[in-house]
């Protein structure tokens, strides 16, 4: 089941980008 897999594995990826560019923005506001 490759879709069942590629859902999880989007999300994931999805929240790591959200909390690197969470990091980013902090680290260029201070």
């Amino acid at each position: 089941m490759p879709q069942a897999s590629a859902l999880p594995a989007g999300v994931y990826v999805a929240r790591l980008v959200r909390a690197t560019g969470t990091q980013l923005t902090k680290v260029v506001k201070e």
